[in-house]
């Protein structure tokens, strides 16, 4: 709901990526929220988990959040080069590795 806005009041004209903009947001927010969730999982019972969890999931979230920023801005621009494809794979590898290992420890993590 904000990209629009932020296209609106910003006067930006996404120049026909706008389909890199639509997929740098669902990827980006993907990967922030599985990374998120998984690490809010394992620190759950810990004591200072408010304080903690900020810790683990912000230098773990910075590819991702690099990568959404350079995909969105070839999206502003309207440009798709090879680096923006190594952007976009780089996303799409993170949420696909954090997704896999969040299935796959999600029993251990859960359980007492």
């Amino acid at each position: 709901m904000i990209l629009p806005l932020f296209v609106i009041l910003l006067q930006l004209e996404p120049a026909g990526g706008a389909l890199l903009l639509v997929l740098s947001a669902f990827l980006g927010t993907l990967g922030l929220v599985t990374v998120g969730t998984l690490f809010a999982a394992m620190a759950v019972n810990t004591r200072g988990r408010e304080a903690i969890l900020p810790l683990l999931v912000m230098p773990v979230s910075i590819p991702v959040m690099v990568a959404a920023v350079k995909v969105s801005e070839a999206g502003f621009a309207g440009t798709w080069t090879a680096s923006t494809t190594s952007w976009l794979l780089l996303m799409v590898g993170y949420d696909a590795l954090f997704l896999l290992v969040a299935l796959a420890t999600f029993q251990h993590v859960t359980e007492e």
